[in-house]
């Protein structure tokens, strides 16, 4: 178990993060700037993978406290832990809503030109797929205000749009994105909405319940610094019984199951999740 890292009335912060960095496996001599791709795994999240990588050797189970981590995340995010699924990455939670909606040729996908590959693929073979259309809105750089956000999205929308799908920071330019009120607006017309959130967890408070979406897929792996591999989805409850899976295994169709459903994948590396738990615990 890691100490617990809080500032002390008699510490300064130069001494402060010079022992924080003693939680992390960084050379001395290295800068690392790149946390939004993969951020650095700070000791006790090694120790866990390793662990739990160990149990699986010496044939245990692995050990992962499921409803621990689910509420722990669910805590941080003011979230239902219900609605919680695992896949790898924010790329393949995405693909989990693209391929799991009922939509129709006609139907059209509202997104904008800032978005991030994980996050726009998935729409991209939708479209090809079924005959949908996919309009890429353009985002004003620099946005003049949230409001102006919001009616960029609000005069696009025709009677065929089914689904909004935005990043809640763009990967570009680092725009914020009001997406609570970008929620509101698709809701009140009826509209499916997706946040490709990979990068606010650990980066910016993220209030689940505010926001309200459809469907918030991130990747714990770059802010949260948990291992690499290591994705979340969040799935709004009226959604965990409608959505189709993309992977089906073992209970794919029992709808009592809700979100847990779309995480029975088959044989999959459950150190990965011992070592988000370990994440969000330090």
């Amino acid at each position: 178990m890691a100490r617990r890292l809080a500032l002390s009335d008699s510490q300064d912060e130069e001494s402060f993060w010079r022992m924080v960095r003693t939680e992390f496996l960084i050379p001395e001599d290295r800068l690392f700037m790149n946390v939004g791709t993969l951020g650095p795994q700070p000791m006790p999240v090694v120790d866990a993978v390793i662990e739990t990588t160990r149990r699986t050797a010496m044939t245990y189970p692995p050990g992962v406290d499921w409803d621990t981590l689910e509420g722990t995340l669910g805590e941080l995010l003011h979230a239902d832990p219900a609605g919680f699924v695992f896949p790898r990455n924010t790329t393949e939670g995405m693909s989990f809503v693209g391929n799991g909606l009922e939509l129709h040729a006609g139907d059209e996908i509202l997104t904008t030109d800032q978005e991030h590959i994980g996050g726009r693929c998935c729409w991209e073979l939708a479209a090809a797929r079924h005959n949908l259309r996919l309009r890429k809105l353009p985002l004003p750089v620099p946005a003049r205000d949230p409001a102006s956000l919001v009616k960029l999205f609000a005069d696009a929308i025709t009677p065929a749009t089914r689904v909004i799908s935005v990043a809640h920071v763009t990967f570009t330019n680092g725009t914020l994105m009001p997406v609570a009120d970008i929620v509101r607006l698709a809701r009140s017309h009826g509209i499916i909405s997706v946040i490709d959130g990979a990068h606010p967890p650990g980066l910016m408070p993220v209030d689940m319940g505010a926001i309200d979406p459809d469907f918030y897929a991130s990747s714990p792996h770059k802010w949260l610094l948990a291992p690499q591999g290591t994705g979340f989805l969040y799935i709004r409850e009226d959604w965990r019984r409608k959505l189709w899976v993309t992977l089906a295994s073992g209970g794919w169709d029992d709808l009592d199951l809700g979100a847990q459903r779309f995480n029975h994948l088959g044989t999959f590396d459950e150190s990965r999740m011992a070592g988000l738990l370990a994440a969000l615990r330090f």
